[in-house]
């Protein structure tokens, strides 16, 4: 299926380089529309969705949590689990880890 004519939305973050050469080493290639990209792992995909509700509360909280809480969801991960905690707690968001765990 062709891309021409369509447009597609993307999100970018700018990052140091130790946070993309994770980024990578984790991610997965995949096809889009004919496309080749590589996608974040989970892990690093709720690690930005935390960043972006720290950066714009207003804005991205309701659909990021939601998104963050289907993730865990859809993918097993044990929100109890101090990977999930700590990534929650480096953006500040003690009340939003509970929240999370309170709607798994």
């Amino acid at each position: 299926m062709s891309t021409a004519g369509h447009l597609m939305d993307l999100d970018f973050v700018f990052v140091e380089k130790n946070v993309i050469d994770n980024v990578i080493t984790d991610g997965k290639k995949m096809a889009i529309a004919g496309n080749e990209f590589m996608a974040s792992s989970i892990r690093h995909l709720i690690a930005l969705k935390l960043h972006a509700i720290k950066n714009n509360p207003t804005g991205r909280q309701l659909k990021d949590l939601t998104d963050i809480v289907n993730l865990i969801r859809v993918n097993k991960i044990n929100a109890e689990e101090e990977e999930l905690k700590k990534m929650c707690l480096k953006y500040g968001m003690e009340k939003l880890y509970k929240t999370i765990s309170e709607n798994i």
